[in-house]
């Protein structure tokens, strides 16, 4: 009885600590673009501007206006255009994808109050 008790214990161990390393390497998958060229293109729409995010010389993200916001207006600048677009470069640089830009990070760089 003891004996199987302690077999028993040894298969739940081993599945804990096989699932943990699964679960591990899934969460460590490849970025797919870590070789990638990433780059960024802004335009302006009459008075706003937006950017389009490029991977490989192919459109990945086009933004028109500012992300995470209500309506459809566009950034005051290129200037914070830009740098939003930075962020995103950012987050797919480092597979946190889709790379989305929360209105906390709008706040920190100023595009919002």
């Amino acid at each position: 009885m003891i004996k199987n008790l302690k077999i028993f214990s040894i298969l739940i161990i081993g599945l804990v600590i096989g699932l943990f390393i699964v679960l591990n390497n899934k969460s460590k998958e490849t970025n797919p673009f870590i070789n990638s060229n990433i780059e960024v293109k802004t335009f302006q729409i009459e008075n706003d501007w937006g950017y389009d995010v490029l991977i490989d010389g192919e459109l990945y993200v086009h933004q028109p206006n500012i992300p995470s916001m209500p309506g459809d207006s566009g950034f005051k600048t290129e200037e914070d255009a830009r740098k939003v677009a930075e962020i995103v470069i950012n987050k797919i640089r480092n597979n946190i994808l889709p790379p989305s830009v929360s209105p906390a990070e709008l706040k920190d760089l100023e595009i919002i109050e």
